[in-house]
């Protein structure tokens, strides 16, 4: 065990740890992850506590194979992820066209806190039917899907 200071408080580290938390950092590098003690004491704390972020992941996750799977249902193709958000394809319909109707109808088009939100890709080349959506508490993605249907 390899002893390394945070503040003021000491803490024994494991030696791939400690020799992670105290390579030396080019001066305001922000390319080096551990460059910055905040940076370092946040590592650890998720090295401590892996199983669970794998668990939330996971969870995340299978709400986001729900909701791609609910949106198929409704004839919307959605594209595979790994992560909590998705590209889904509405053509012919207008993505801008449906995030307004989503948006009169208390939809969250915008980052919220926990709300679902979705936002029109807006690229040329894919067309205008693309739109990117990150998944919610479930709760949240069933008011998604219940005014999608409605659109």
């Amino acid at each position: 065990m390899h002893e390394h200071r945070f503040g003021k408080r000491r803490r024994q580290l494991p030696r791939h740890q400690a020799l992670a938390v105290r390579k030396p950092a080019a001066p305001h590098n922000d390319a080096y992850p551990l460059a910055r003690p905040s940076q370092a004491a946040a590592a650890i704390a998720t090295l401590k506590h892996e199983d669970q972020i794998h668990a939330c992941t996971a969870q995340r996750h299978g709400w986001t194979v729900a909701l791609a799977a609910e949106l198929r249902a409704l004839g919307v193709r959605t594209f595979p992820t790994h992560g909590y958000f998705f590209l889904a394809d509405l053509a012919p319909h207008d993505a801008a066209a449906i995030a307004e109707q989503l948006r009169r109808r208390d939809i969250r088009i915008t980052p919220l806190n926990r709300d679902i939100r979705i936002k029109p890709v807006n690229d040329a080349a894919l067309g205008p039917g693309f739109m990117r959506i990150t998944t919610a508490l479930p709760e949240e993605n069933r008011r998604f899907i219940d005014a999608l249907a409605h659109c």
